[in-house]
């Protein structure tokens, strides 16, 4: 329909709008007849909003799927890191 009415010349532009029952809020433009309070005719598209995954269910699966890699093999011992870091020393009677 678009390329339709672009070959009769008929110039098609978007405005950002939420529709409420029959009454239309527009976003932050809107057409030059509104302010002039003329009708016009539109054709309105519903888009669907992406429901958010709630934020411990998408940690939860970053979680396992970096648990099922093994990375952490990667690094080696932990401890033995630790005592690296720390310049850990035996204490006396608990080696």
């Amino acid at each position: 329909m678009k390329a339709d009415k672009e070959s009769r010349g008929i110039m098609l532009e978007t405005y950002e709008a939420t529709v409420q029952g029959d009454h239309i809020e527009w976003g932050q433009s809107r057409p030059p007849q509104v302010e002039a309070n003329q009708k016009i005719k539109v054709s309105v598209t519903v888009l669907e909003e992406a429901q958010p995954a709630p934020p411990g269910e998408a940690l939860f699966a970053i979680l396992n799927r970096l648990a099922a890699t093994d990375v952490y093999k990667l690094f080696g011992d932990p401890l033995e890191w630790q005592r690296e870091q720390r310049e850990d020393r035996p204490l006396p009677g608990r080696e």
